[in-house]
């Protein structure tokens, strides 16, 4: 079974763990948040590998989207990430450059989002799909990226807010790689 640990707004740990199968609805978690992670793995080129999610999937089926998931109980965002690299994607990146890029609260699924750039070459034939999770991967620049996650029908309202900080993200793609790759560099 699959615990998450539970966060205020401000990203500090209260209460116990629950189970993910306990949460249902989520509007009942009032001000508790859960943590999600999702990844964007940038090649040197500039482009993001991104997957077709699953036709099996509650959320987004058969839809292109970013590596992500669930922060487990105990586990950090940045080691969430590393896990679901290699759970859906069958890569290590624990040796690639990375940071965390964008924090913001999505209120409707009480989630608070971390956005984690990472720097690294991966040949799309080296992947192995989850699955489950992924129905494919493939490459796609930060435009095709902003026209993927502009579609009115990939958003629950209430949630323009956060579509237009993923959106701006999205668009400055070329500028904070390029600022990871030099502080790398140093």
């Amino acid at each position: 079974m699959e615990y998450l640990d539970l966060f205020d707004q401000t990203g500090q740990l209260i209460g116990s763990p629950v189970a993910r199968e306990e949460l249902g609805d989520r509007s009942q978690l009032g001000d508790a948040f859960v943590k999600v992670v999702h990844g964007i793995p940038v090649n040197s080129a500039g482009a993001v590998l991104v997957q077709q999610r699953a036709l099996t999937k509650a959320i987004w089926p058969g839809r292109w989207a970013l590596l992500g998931g669930h922060v487990d109980a105990g586990e950090t965002a940045e080691a969430s990430l590393l896990r679901e690299f290699r759970e859906e994607y069958g890569i290590d990146a624990s040796t690639a450059p990375r940071a965390m890029v964008l924090r913001l609260i999505q209120r409707v699924a009480h989630a608070l989002m971390e956005f984690w750039l990472i720097l690294i070459d991966v040949d799309v034939a080296d992947v192995v799909c989850q699955a489950d999770e992924v129905a494919q991967v493939g490459y796609r620049t930060p435009a095709e990226l902003v026209e993927i996650y502009q579609a009115e029908d990939r958003w629950a309202p209430g949630e323009a807010v956060y579509r237009d900080q993923v959106l701006e993200l999205f668009r400055s793609l070329p500028e904070v790689s390029q600022a990871l790759r030099a502080e790398v560099a140093r």
